[in-house]
């Protein structure tokens, strides 16, 4: 709506809509044993994106639709993705597929998922849109952008120069 930010809080860690103007918070996601980090509101703001912490190996991405501005029970949450490490989901600008990092092939890569408009229940396979298995990789303290026609991804070199010295030489 524009004056709310979606914040995560308590332990576990649970998604919270935080109004800005009134500094009200309202509980938008939450599990009663484990984490749930990288929260995305679709671009209806209807629908909330996130991955829950099951294990360091093994953070599932689901769906929850958002109602009133307030949590859904787990019974409603749609899983998009197996138990793989998954890192920065995030929706297309139409809301039709998400993106999000993932170890399936034993290397971080990005993979998009189509969704099912009404219902965001995923529709075939998950795709490899980029496979990051080289010196370059994505930057995921900087984060991504993301246009109509266009994803930036920010890179860092995993390849650089190492240099040895001896201690004690003469000046």
């Amino acid at each position: 709506d524009g004056r709310s930010l979606v914040i995560s809080e308590g332990e576990p860690n649970r998604l919270m809509a935080f109004d800005v103007a009134t500094g009200q918070r309202t509980l938008v996601a939450s599990h009663p044993k484990y984490s749930i980090h990288d929260g995305s509101l679709s671009p209806d703001k209807r629908w909330i994106m996130f991955k829950l912490i099951t294990s360091p190996t093994a953070q599932p991405v689901f769906i929850a639709p958002v109602r009133n501005g307030s949590a859904v029970p787990e019974t409603e949450w749609v899983r998009i993705t197996g138990d793989y490490y998954h890192q920065k989901p995030f929706w297309s600008p139409d809301g039709a597929l998400v993106y999000y990092y993932s170890t399936e092939d034993n290397f971080n890569c990005l993979y998009a998922r189509r969704l099912q408009p009404a219902t965001k229940q995923p529709q075939g396979p998950a795709v490899a849109v980029q496979h990051f298995h080289g010196a370059l990789r994505p930057a995921f303290v900087v984060g991504y952008g993301i246009a109509p026609d266009r994803l930036y991804i920010p890179m860092v070199s995993t390849r650089s120069d190492v240099w040895l010295a001896e201690p004690g030489g003469t000046r």
